[in-house]
Formats: structure tokens, sequence, C-alpha cells
């Protein structure tokens, strides 16, 4: 059980069980290779941090800075913040009910997590922490999903773009995945009202390309994408009883 110290920790009734292979773990890093508990991580400390409401904005946002840099990129990085409970900080942080300034932050992580799944993790861990990370990987998409869908319909259009990235990058991460998954990520976008939202938002970014010159082309690219999205979450087949989403 997370040491309830951190403010990210899981419940009973979470969408994320942490395996027990990842709670601790050997650094595969020559600079820290040592016998590590992942709680400990400065990954966990810098997640604590963000997510803590009571801490000052700044200090807020430095921290979720420096956690984006190490996971985005470090394969021992990003598994030491899953087995920390990372996935769960990362929710607290897209709530509609998040900082603002963060949440955006939080969603361009999401984006290039879902984006970038380790593609050496593989190669230097074996198909056991793969595998583990691929679980909660999906899991992430599909409790996020909502939260993402929810920051199309408000808030800046920087905001909204971001959020549209995330969307799209969730997506596209399951093109190459087994069918049953691909559905489910999109049967998740379906449920929280996704090809509406993103219906919307296509109008949202005609009318901001309306508005201003200098970002016409720009503003007109992003109202193809989200229309594109809408598009794809609109369709779907029904083959053998069960839900299919045509990619």
């Amino acid at each position: 059980m997370i040491p309830v110290r951190y403010a990210f920790q899981l419940s009973a009734s979470d969408a994320f069980e942490l395996h027990p292979d990842v709670r601790r773990f050997v650094w595969a890093n020559t600079l820290r290779a040592s016998d590590v508990n992942a709680y400990d991580s400065v990954e966990a400390k810098l997640a604590t941090i963000a997510v803590n409401e009571s801490a000052p904005e700044l200090r807020r946002r430095k921290a979720f800075f420096a956690l984006s840099q190490m996971v985005r990129d470090d394969h021992v990085c990003r598994r030491s913040f899953f087995a920390a409970g990372g996935a769960t900080a990362l929710l607290q942080l897209l709530h509609p009910n998040a900082n603002p300034g963060l949440r955006v932050k939080a969603a361009t992580l999401a984006a290039d997590l879902f984006a970038s799944p380790d593609p050496e993790q593989h190669a230097r861990e074996g198909a056991r922490f793969d595998e583990i990370h691929h679980k909660e990987a999906r899991a992430l998409k599909h409790a996020a999903m909502p939260h993402l869908i929810h920051m199309t319909t408000g808030g800046s259009a920087d905001a909204r773009e971001k959020a549209m990235h995330a969307v799209r990058a969730a997506l596209d991460a399951d093109a190459g995945d087994d069918e049953e998954s691909a559905a489910s990520t999109h049967r998740a976008a379906r449920r929280a009202g996704g090809a509406e939202a993103f219906e919307a938002l296509a109008e949202f970014f005609e009318e901001a390309a309306k508005g201003n010159e200098d970002t016409r082309e720009y503003h007109a690219t992003l109202a193809r994408d989200a229309g594109s999205v809408a598009a794809r979450l609109a369709r779907e087949t029904h083959r053998g009883g069960i839900h299919h989403v045509e990619l």
C-alpha cells in the first residue's frame, strides 16, 4: 500500500493495480544502481509536490516540469513513476477541478506518454515489465479519456488543443494494438461524448480562424483535425454481436 504521506495514494476501488514486481526494482542506471523503493524516488516526490494543492503554484509548476522531463524520455524514470502510482497523480491533475495551468501541462504529458510507449523497454527489461507498463498505460488512457474530452469543451484555445492532441495520441496508440483494446479506447471516448465534443471543437476553431488573420491557417488546421477525430469516433460497426469501431 502506498504510504499515506503521498497525496496520490491508491484506493481499493482505483482503476490501477500496482504489480508487486515493480514495487521494488534495481535501477538500470549505473549512477543509481541500487535496490530502491519507487515510493522514495525523485519521480514520486516530484509528483507529490505537483498534486499538493496547498503548495505554492510556482513550486507545483516547477515540480511538474521536472517530472515531465524525466518520464517523457527515460524508461527507468517512467517505470518508477508508474510504480509509485503516478497514473493516479496524472489523473488528479487532469480533473476538471484541477489547477488550469497544471491541467494543460498534464494533458501534454499524457499525449507524450500515449505516443511514446518506451520502445527500448522490452529489449532492456524483457516481456514482463513491458506487459506491466502496457497494462498501466492502457488503463490510464481509458481513465483519462472523460477528463480529456471535458477539457475540449471549455477553457482556453491552448487547453482545448492540448486535450485534442492527447485524445488523438490515445486513439493512435491503440491502432497497433489488439482489436478489442482499440475498441475499448474508442468506447471510453464515445461514452464521454467524444464525437459531439469534437464536432463542437471543430466549430470553435473554425470561428477562431475567422477572428485573427495571423492565426487563420493554424486554427483552420486545428478545425480540420478536430473534425477528423469527430468523424473517427462517429464511425462504428457491429460484427458478431460485439461493438467495434472502425479505425
